[in-house]
């Protein structure tokens, strides 16, 4: 399944309107009909603002696997890990060495 037939699944799933979805994103109207088209596929910051918007993984959108969570709960702890307090990142780091070191 190609990237346009996915996004169209959300689509119609999610009773989207193409103006809505390109507006909340901040992509032109004509850019998201290409994509729905087939006729180009997005770049990595609009595949990124598209599976943040319809809460799937990249990796389902772009067709790598079939499960739509796919990667996103390890999205989810990256971008949490991005905005943590450099003390919160250093208790963060010596749990994350402590299972590392685990036999």
């Amino acid at each position: 399944m190609s990237f346009a037939d996915r996004l169209k699944i959300l689509f119609d799933t999610r009773g989207k309107t193409l103006t809505a979805v390109a507006d909340d994103i901040g992509i032109t109207a004509a850019t998201l009909s290409r994509y729905l088209n087939g006729i180009h596929e997005p770049d990595y910051k609009s595949l990124l603002k598209l599976s943040l918007y319809f809460d799937v993984s990249m990796d389902w959108l772009g067709g790598r696997v079939e499960d739509r969570r796919g990667t996103v709960i390890t999205k989810d702890i990256s971008v949490l890990y991005s905005i943590a307090s450099d003390e919160d990142k250093k208790i963060v780091d010596l749990v994350l060495d402590k299972y590392k070191k685990a036999p």
